[in-house]
């Protein structure tokens, strides 16, 4: 018998409406009532599920779109390492204004560590995080990545921390021990941003009175003031050391010293840093390199930097030395009033070095040989497209070679010479 094709009752044959609820029928019938019944409850369940699939879609935007959690010191905690044991990873903690005397470590988490307002120089000097002359102030060493931000801080009163490091150079084991990273140390793989932060007054024994970056880490070190910081050995403002490669730029470099190398920079032992558009002026080294210093297999790209009135007191490269094997491209450089009261005002290449010397302004330098560059040591760098003027030696104004060391320059030579005392180059 057939049936009703919209309740399922039975409809005689012939008839025009359902007994049951008044439908009109159809000319053909539907015989299958088991199937329309089935057919209208699927369609009243996706009436109900695409609702729930929309407000579960939305909900999720919300929760991935929210603001990152903000911890507020002294506010949520009462000191700066209680809110990074607190915070997870993505959390921001926003320090007020005041001097916190402690020595933080970022714990490897991936969070934002600023005070109030990090472009205001009078906040950045209103809050202090204060070492104590008990370690480094702020430690980076569990494997943070560029998440793990710092901004908008003073930081001094560092000592550094006690490493040893043991390591292989042209097959020869060699170990250094000491106290490093004054202000910040930097190590163990580590990469974290260093931003819009003044750090000061810090000391280190070993190396990096400023900031020690050590064993394979590569930080972003952007925007900073870097003064007034003292090493005993080498890298008063910075300390690039054993296969770290970080980002230097935009950074003011001032007032620096290292009892031997790296007054502003050292860069040691297979590193390769970019240091870029700073301003790198008024660093000493007790020996070699007062505004950047490069040695033992270093081939750091150094370019755009102002680097002036640096000096190396007992040794060479008043702006800039390059020693043992080094081969960094320096480019684009402004190299001016820095002293060496040996050789390479400007800038010393020594111990089998070949750097690219390009598109500098290298002017008014003074040097006992090689006001503007000296080359010794059986080097062979390539000099070309400088405009090298105003330098002063007693043997070589501009350029002063030695004897086992070879100049690669254009032919014919592009760099201009102009007003050196009492020569341009002088080959020894």
């Amino acid at each position: 018998m057939p049936y009703c094709s919209d309740c399922g009752s039975k409809v005689e044959s012939g008839e025009r409406f359902c007994p049951n609820c008044g439908q009109e029928q159809e000319a053909e019938v539907s015989v299958a009532p088991s199937r329309q019944v089935p057919a209208r409850k699927s369609g009243r369940l996706l009436l109900i599920l695409i609702p729930l699939v929309v407000i579960a879609v939305v909900a999720a935007g919300v929760f991935l779109l929210r603001p990152a959690p903000v911890i507020t010191v002294p506010g949520d905690h009462p000191t700066i390492q209680a809110a990074i044991e607190a915070a997870r990873d993505g959390d921001v903690i926003v320090v007020e204004p005041g001097t916190y005397r402690e020595n933080i470590d970022f714990m490897g988490k991936a969070i934002t560590l600023r005070s109030t307002a990090p472009d205001d120089p009078e906040v950045v000097a209103a809050t202090i995080i204060d070492g104590g002359n008990n370690g480094s102030v702020v430690t980076f060493r569990t494997g943070e990545t560029g998440e793990a931000v710092l901004s908008g801080f003073t930081i001094t009163g560092g000592s550094g921390t006690w490493e040893v490091f043991e390591f292989e150079y042209e097959g020869r084991k060699e170990e250094i021990e000491g106290y490093f990273g004054g202000g910040i140390l930097v190590i163990e793989g580590s990469s974290p941003t260093i931003e819009k932060n003044t750090i000061e007054n810090n000391t280190a024994d070993m190396g990096g009175g400023g900031i020690a970056v050590m064993l394979d880490s590569s930080p972003t070190i952007t925007g900073n003031t870097i003064t007034d910081n003292t090493a005993d050995v080498d890298g008063g403002g910075i300390l690039v050391m054993l296969d770290s490669s970080p980002a230097i730029t935009g950074n003011t470099i001032t007032g620096n010293t290292a009892g031997r190398g790296g007054g502003g920079i050292l860069v040691i032992v297979d590193s390769s840093p970019a240091i870029t558009g700073n301003t790198i002026t008024g660093n000493t080294a007790g020996r070699s390199g007062g505004g950047i210093a490069v040695v033992f297999n270093c081939s750091p790209i150094i370019e755009n930097n102002t680097i002036t009135g640096n000096t190396a007191d007992r040794g060479g490269g008043g702006g800039i030395v390059v020693k043992w094997d080094s081969s960094p491209a320096i480019t684009g450089n402004t190299i001016t009033g820095n002293t060496a009261n040996i050789s390479g005002g400007g800038i010393a290449v020594g111990h089998n070095s070949s750097p690219i010397i390009e598109n500098n302004a290298i002017t008014d330098n003074t040097a006992r040989w090689g006001g503007g560059i000296a080359v010794e040591h059986n080097s062979s760098p390539t000099i070309t497209g400088n405009t090298i003027t105003g330098n002063t030696a007693d043997e070589g104004g501009a350029i002063w070679v030695s004897g086992c060391s070879t100049l690669h320059l254009s032919i014919p030579d592009d760099n201009i010479y102009r007003d050196n005392v009492p020569d341009d180059i002088y080959y020894e």
